[in-house]
């Protein structure tokens, strides 16, 4: 699309530098799942295959594409677009697309960039506090998640420790985030006609946006719905394999594995690493390794295959929005009014 073409791009050394690094994530990922698969046997993985139980996948795969609704919801509470909520919400549906595929979580970065082009904000730093906030409150809300799960079915002792830090954390950059938003409304700092001054005056027109709690609450309340969701695909994806642990153990690996998802230590396609995360946290709660191995390479599968699915399905919107307007190569991209 010609919106695409006119993204910023890195310099040819920086490219160069991130293809590298992508590259050695890439290989040391895939040397990880070498290694962590080396003792499971294909008949292994057909055993566990051969449990699935359907009705229990298909659930999964609503409770899936839910959660892409659901940011899309919380996300047009700070930047409305009417006539506009399903191109929004195959933006969002790339955009779990793009942090999958991409390793340290840059796809965050393009999906700013992207939101920016398509003309549902005005620029990257108009977007940066809100978008600041989102990724805060996300925080908050899967900590409080993880110390549920946590003190409910204890994995490991060492979890206690995270747990009081990732909650002590989310709570430190929540105030500061608020109180530094408070201060900027307050302050109403005058801005110069240079390219610096435009950006910070619309950086200072997101921060208008946070004052006051009502925002902050929204946000953290549709976190906790989003990453809700998240714990129950992931317990879900578990059940329907046939695993042997109870609901409750799911349900503390599954809180577990999405507390890991938000670290940026994947690479390209989270080969290796997510898949040695949940396989770890599956032997933590009493499964055998191997079949342990197996499982979660059954529940990789379902879980990269809703992302695909996702991903489809925000690219056939965007495509059919565009061919509405009669213009094929540009979505129908109108300023949020």
């Amino acid at each position: 699309m010609q919106n695409l073409q006119n993204i910023p791009q890195r310099s040819p050394s920086g490219r160069r530098t991130a293809h590298a690094v992508a590259l050695v994530l890439l290989v040391v990922g895939i040397g990880i799942f070498l290694v962590m698969v080396r003792d499971v046997s294909l008949g292994d993985l057909c055993r566990v295959a051969n449990q699935v139980d359907v009705g229990i996948l298909a659930v999964a795969v609503v409770a899936g594409l839910a959660m892409t609704g659901l940011r899309t919801i919380r996300f047009y509470r700070f930047f409305p677009a009417p006539g506009r909520r399903l191109e929004l919400y195959a933006s969002f549906a790339m955009f779990r697309f793009l942090n999958f595929v991409l390793p340290f979580r840059s796809g965050e970065i393009t999906f700013l960039a992207l939101l920016s082009k398509f003309k549902f904000t005005g620029s990257i730093a108009g977007i940066a506090p809100v978008w600041i906030l989102l990724r805060v409150t996300d925080l908050l809300a899967l900590s409080l998640l993880f110390f549920c799960a946590n003190s409910l079915v204890p994995l490991t002792q060492h979890f206690d420790v995270l747990q009081w830090g990732l909650i002590g954390l989310s709570t430190v950059l929540l105030a500061g985030v608020l109180m530094f938003s408070a201060w900027m409304v307050r302050a109403n700092p005058t801005f110069s006609d240079t390219w610096l001054g435009r950006h910070a005056r619309a950086a200072h027109a997101g921060f208008t946006r946070l004052d006051g709690w009502r925002p902050c609450l929204y946000s953290l309340f549709l976190g906790c719905l989003i990453w809700g969701t998240m714990a129950v695909l992931n317990t879900l994806m578990q059940m329907a394999f046939g695993s042997p642990l109870t609901v409750a153990q799911c349900a503390a690996v599954g809180v577990a594995a999405a507390a890991v998802s938000i670290l940026p230590i994947h690479g390209p396609f989270a080969v290796g690493t997510s898949d040695v995360s949940w396989a770890g946290l599956m032997v933590l709660a009493g499964m055998p390794a191997g079949q342990a191995i197996a499982t979660t390479l059954c529940v990789r599968l379902g879980l990269v295959s809703i992302i695909l699915l996702d991903g489809t399905i925000g690219i056939v919107i965007l495509w059919l929005c565009g061919c509405r307007q009669g213009k094929p190569d540009e979505p129908r991209l109108r300023e949020p009014q």
